[in-house]
């Protein structure tokens, strides 16, 4: 039957998945400290971005007609640069260049 070989060959390969010792190795984080250039070689220039540290997962923009100003809520680590202790702030703009 090829049944037999092909559930073989998955369990060889998923044997050798979980046993890789590159599988079990957590990946290496190198933190970036602002101002080097590891810190500026990702952040974007025309789009908007914490005035420090790490932030993520921008959340429901939304312009307000009755103030005229554009609001964005984001994601901040206020500790590091890197994900972790994740607190939500806000930011307006009166253009979106915040």
């Amino acid at each position: 039957m090829k049944v037999i070989p092909n559930v073989m060959a998955l369990g060889a390969f998923v044997t050798a998945l979980v046993f890789s010792p590159e599988a079990a190795c957590a990946q290496d984080v190198v933190e970036a400290e602002p101002g080097t250039n590891l810190f500026e070689q990702f952040r974007p220039v025309y789009h908007f971005q914490a005035r420090e540290k790490w932030m993520n997962d921008p959340c429901a923009p939304y312009y307000d007609e009755e103030t005229g100003l554009y609001h964005m809520f984001y994601q901040l680590n206020p500790n590091s640069t890197i994900w972790g202790n994740m607190t939500w702030r806000h930011a307006v703009s009166q253009d979106e260049v915040i």
